[in-house]
């Protein structure tokens, strides 16, 4: 593994090499993939996972099964975002209260939002005659209060309470806190060892996982398993490859190297690589959930993914990531993510309600996608835009330029969107 250490920037090497770009085409384009695969999973769970077998007894919607590793792909995608501004910029600072300031204005308005929004769509279900399998409502006051201070994936009791969906941006907050200190690792180590440090500590915590609790099965309860593999020691290295990523690129761009042909013949590997690496992925969660591997496959196959998507050479994988389609809902996955569970669930149910089961519900559901999307742009542009627009106008006085973000929605978390500076 090549170590990229951080170059002096006072060397005359460094002062002539051009500075990667702000903007990279691909990274919305693959956030909004991943939010309508987390879109499509919860569609087919709450259709009751049906099998569909046209062809030799293959269901031709087991893949659907494996939706929710799009969650993988946010991580490594959240290391990469939020790391892309200080790989661009050697000389950049990571302040810690400015950093989490900056997090807290992109991600609490809208998650709060969802907090009062998502209950109250399932309120009104109930008082319609169509019942909600679920409780999204705290508690008692400490799941509250967890939940507010987005410390609620640091329990199992509170880990899947209230919003539903919001598990797993407990876990982006835990990286939050500690991200600083990793971002002083890969300048200090080298993004190399950087990389391999925090794999340490994932392995080290997942082998014992498997090895002191013993496999999953033995366990009834599935949140509190869940909960076991989503403290941030357990996916650090997921965050970290999309960070090692980061590095990679501005390297690459910085050594004037980007549009060459060797290039896209490694994001086409790379493309090919995570296929191989998401079948791997599919074979050790339909084994044991609590295999140390299982996660890893899953963020090496998204980090080269992310390879392919952000590819300079502008190959067809990049060109595919760089469309308006996706573009637009990569835009808006933030709140996609946050609102669309209480739409699918009614759909569902309501075709279930007149006699639609099985793979015909979800089929029909898939119209889902449709009020989902436009729900999430209306979260947009009125609950995550003004927040945008108001931080970017504070940073251009004290930077001379307009506060544009890394990437062209304005960054959210990694589960739903993508983080960065503003």
């Amino acid at each position: 593994m090549t170590n990229h250490d951080t170059a002096s920037p006072g060397t005359a090497a460094a002062a002539k090499a051009p500075e990667p770009p702000a903007y990279l085409p691909g990274v919305d384009g693959l956030r909004g993939l991943a939010a309508l695969s987390i879109v499509l999973y919860h569609i087919f769970t709450n259709a009751h996972m049906p099998e569909l077998r046209l062809w030799h007894h293959i269901n031709v919607l087991r893949p659907l099964h494996d939706g929710w590793a799009a969650v993988n792909l946010f991580l490594v995608l959240s290391g990469f975002c939020l790391f892309w501004p200080y790989a661009r910029r050697r000389d950049r600072a990571c302040r810690y209260l400015d950093f989490m300031q900056n997090r807290s204005r992109r991600i609490l308005p809208a998650y709060y939002a969802s907090l009062a929004i998502v209950p109250a769509a399932f309120y009104v279900m109930v008082k319609f005659g169509i019942p909600a399998k679920e409780n999204f409502l705290p508690h008692n006051w400490w799941d509250a209060l967890l939940h507010l201070l987005m410390l609620h994936s640091l329990t199992p009791s509170t880990l899947r309470t209230w919003s539903g969906v919001g598990w797993s941006l407990g876990l982006e907050w835990t990286w939050y806190l500690s991200f600083p200190l990793v971002v002083w690792l890969f300048r200090r180590a080298g993004a190399g060892r950087g990389l391999v440090i925090v794999a340490a500590i994932t392995f080290a915590y997942r082998f014992g996982l498997y090895f002191v609790l013993g496999p999953a099965i033995h366990f009834s309860n599935d949140t509190f398993t869940m909960w076991l593999r989503v403290l941030l020691p357990g996916r650090l290295l997921e965050f970290g490859l999309g960070m090692y990523v980061a590095s990679l690129l501005a390297d690459a761009y910085r050594s004037g190297r980007p549009r060459e042909a060797s290039f896209f013949r490694f994001a086409t590997a790379a493309f090919a690589l995570s296929l191989i690496l998401l079948a791997a992925g599919h074979a050790c969660i339909g084994t044991d959930v609590f295999l140390p591997f299982t996660d890893a496959f899953f963020g090496l196959a998204s980090a080269f993914l992310l390879v392919a998507a952000v590819d300079p050479s502008r190959g067809f994988v990049q060109r595919a990531f760089s469309g308006r389609l996706l573009d637009g809902i990569g835009q808006c996955s933030y709140s996609l993510f946050l609102f669309h569970l209480p739409i699918t669930y009614v759909i569902c149910e309501l075709f279930r309600l007149h006699g639609i089961a099985g793979s015909r519900n979800f089929f029909c559901s898939l119209i889902t996608l449709v009020p989902a999307i436009l729900v999430a742009r209306l979260g947009y542009r009125f609950i995550e835009a003004p927040f945008l627009r108001r931080a970017r106008l504070e940073r251009a006085p004290s930077t001379g330029e307009e506060g544009r973000s890394a990437f062209q929605s304005g960054n959210g978390p990694a589960i739903g969107a993508s983080a960065i500076e503003l």
